[in-house]
């Protein structure tokens, strides 16, 4: 409970969360802009400071869209991501904190540029 609580107090440090939700979307956006510059059909749904991967076209309304995610594609994906030193638990969310600054957020999105490069 007090590792819930400092969590909250750090969050409410004025300026603190919303720099944590533009992060998310740059980093978001970032894996969105190399996917479109690579041809590839993935979506990256964000909610918050999570957001995830799925290898699909098309609209995600609900849950069933989902399942047509190709988890191949995304298992290859998270495993060169690992290789080039960007940790990620592969196929889940990518969740951000307040570790991660712009300096991390560049490197993430230059890593996932070169990964798709080399694919």
């Amino acid at each position: 409970m007090a590792a819930g609580m400092a969590t909250l107090d750090e969050l409410e440090v004025s300026g603190r969360f919303e720099g944590l939700l533009a992060n998310t979307r740059d980093l978001a956006a970032g894996f969105e802009r190399s996917f479109e510059q690579h041809r590839v059909r993935a979506r990256v749904p964000r909610v918050g400071t999570v957001f995830s991967i799925l290898f699909l076209d098309g609209v995600i309304r609900n849950y069933r869209d989902t399942l047509r995610d190709d988890g191949n594609k995304r298992r290859a994906l998270d495993v060169a991501l690992l290789e080039r030193g960007i940790f990620v638990k592969p196929a889940k969310p990518f969740y951000l904190s307040t570790a991660h600054d712009e300096a991390a957020i560049r490197q993430t999105t230059e890593t996932l540029d070169d990964a798709l490069q080399a694919a």
